[in-house]
């Protein structure tokens, strides 16, 4: 099984994480999140186009520094992300990707 990493880059922590989600079931709903994300005026989120293996992900996820939160997270089901908004201003409005947010939208 194959994973897109989901990068939250966290100024106010400090700190990065990453969210491997599952490539079953998501690449329509992350096409259009990295499409949304791209129009961002900061670049607080990105999605990697290389995608990684579930053997990779283990060992990552494993093997993970930890502050906040994990550095490495691995997601499982399907994302069913909430209508995001943009602000005028060009970044997300009330965010519900803050902070780890995403894994808050994944189905099992």
């Amino acid at each position: 099984m194959d994973y897109f990493r989901f990068t939250e880059h966290n100024d106010n922590e400090g700190e990065t994480w990453h969210f491997f989600i599952p490539v079953k079931d998501n690449k329509e709903t992350i096409k259009n999140l990295k499409t949304f994300l791209e129009g961002l005026s900061e670049n607080e989120y990105e999605i990697s186009d290389k995608l990684l293996e579930y053997t990779e992900v283990e060992v990552l996820c494993k093997n993970t520094d930890s502050g906040y939160m994990d550095f490495n997270n691995q997601l499982f089901g399907k994302l069913i992300l909430p209508k995001l908004e943009m602000h005028k201003n060009g970044y997300i409005e009330d965010d519900p990707l803050y902070k780890g947010g995403i894994q808050n939208f994944m189905e099992k």
